[in-house]
């Protein structure tokens, strides 16, 4: 990260925790529920995205490679996040990536939760 970068992600987090106390002594519930939520998403997933996702998709995939010893069904690299499949002479890779790691939904559901 840059130091400008750096700077402008702290006038942003500023700027939305100032909105947050203006919501909180006006009773806007709603607007802060709204506001908070999006903005602590917004804040943790461009803060730990590059650290938690590649973690994540490892233990999903080693986790996987569990169940997949177990049935053997498949088998799993973790260091390379890869599940492969095989069926009948035929071999299919699966890549466990951001979409399959589960960053974006504990991060959604963080957010919800501190702010209910």
């Amino acid at each position: 990260m840059t130091n400008t970068y750096r700077l402008l992600l702290l006038i942003v987090f500023l700027v939305f925790f100032y909105l947050l106390t203006v919501f909180k002594r006006g009773k806007l519930e709603l607007a802060k529920f709204a506001l908070g939520t999006i903005g602590l998403f917004l804040t943790l997933f461009f803060a730990f995205n590059d650290v938690a996702t590649p973690f994540l998709a490892k233990t999903v995939t080693f986790c996987s490679g569990i169940i997949g010893e177990m049935t053997g069904m498949y088998q799993a690299y973790p260091d390379n996040s890869l599940l492969f499949i095989s069926h009948e002479g035929e071999t299919i890779s699966l890549y466990v990536d951001y979409e399959c790691a589960g960053f974006v939904e504990m991060v959604i559901f963080v957010s919800l939760i501190v702010f209910f």
